[in-house]
């Protein structure tokens, strides 16, 4: 199952993120991230899906702050 267009840009909302904050962390511009998710292949849905995921587990709390963890 892939994640919609429109999906993948409400996914980034739930991080708390922008657009250009995900493009940072995954060291590529803005228009390379928006290509990305234009075109929908599958790396980017898992790409934003894992990077919802692990935002949404530091502000549950189950990691202790200060420390990295690597996707």
């Amino acid at each position: 199952m892939l994640i919609q267009y429109n999906d993948i840009k409400r996914e980034i909302r739930k991080t708390g993120l922008t657009q250009q904050e995900v493009a940072d962390i995954l060291g590529i511009t803005y228009q390379a991230l928006y290509s990305r998710i234009k075109k929908g292949k599958p790396d980017i849905h898992l790409i934003i899906y894992a990077l919802s995921h692990y935002y949404d587990t530091v502000e549950e709390g189950e990691y202790t702050a200060g420390e990295v963890y690597d996707l």
